[in-house]
């Protein structure tokens, strides 16, 4: 088991240093915006808001390890389908966040009361 971890981190980290500069950046602003919006997600929720494609997918793990690192998410023991027909729908781990702000509620009387006869 434990070489198979091995195996397993040398690839995550092979990808992650042959991902681009600025994929690396982007990614990391993805994990950092879905953190902020949402409380938990997983990669391929993040995916759709990166706009760049890494050439080896394996980078992802990387972006997540240091989102983890940096204090911004941490995994859970929760797995969903990626919904994703490329990787036939796999699962993947659900990462929670610690940086997510939930929007105040709106008040009652934060608009202006509207009626069906118009400005009176």
């Amino acid at each position: 088991m434990n070489e198979a971890i091995t195996e397993r981190d040398a690839a995550i980290e092979k990808a992650e240093h042959g991902a681009s500069v600025l994929f690396n950046h982007a990614a990391d602003e993805a994990v950092k915006r879905a953190a902020r919006t949402m409380p938990e997600f997983t990669t391929a929720q993040v995916k759709p808001l990166c706009n760049i494609t890494p050439r080896e997918g394996r980078a992802w793990a990387g972006v997540m390890r240091r989102a983890c690192l940096a204090g911004l998410i941490y995994p859970t023991d929760a797995y969903r389908p990626s919904g994703d027909v490329t990787d036939h729908n796999r699962a993947q781990r659900v990462w929670a966040s610690k940086i997510y702000r939930a929007a105040p509620p709106q008040s009652l009387f934060d608009s202006e009361p509207q009626n069906s006869y118009g400005s009176i």
